[in-house]
């Protein structure tokens, strides 16, 4: 088990970058540039980018992002905290 954090009292853009889920290209061509507190690198070469409460929405689907918080969608959620490696070294 990996240790998380409950995006309870904070928010999260979880941008992820698989093959053809770029996150990134996502963001770009909607030209939507993020103004997090705090930027973690995450292991799928992604990032997870974190919000004060109330100051992220989550508004549509957006290809490779993800919005975690309960202020933007109603559920908390969990994420791998920042700086975790994984037994598989990542």
């Amino acid at each position: 088990m990996l240790p998380g954090l409950l995006t309870e009292t904070f928010g999260v853009v979880d941008v992820d970058r698989h093959k053809e889920r770029d996150g990134f290209v996502t963001l770009k061509k909607a030209r939507i540039k993020l103004r997090a507190l705090l930027v973690a690198k995450t292991a799928g070469s992604g990032e997870h980018h974190f919000f004060a409460p109330g100051s992220i929405s989550a508004n549509g689907v957006m290809e490779g992002v993800d919005i975690k918080a309960r202020h933007a969608n109603g559920t908390a959620s969990y994420i791998v905290a920042p700086g975790t490696v994984a037994p598989w070294g990542r």
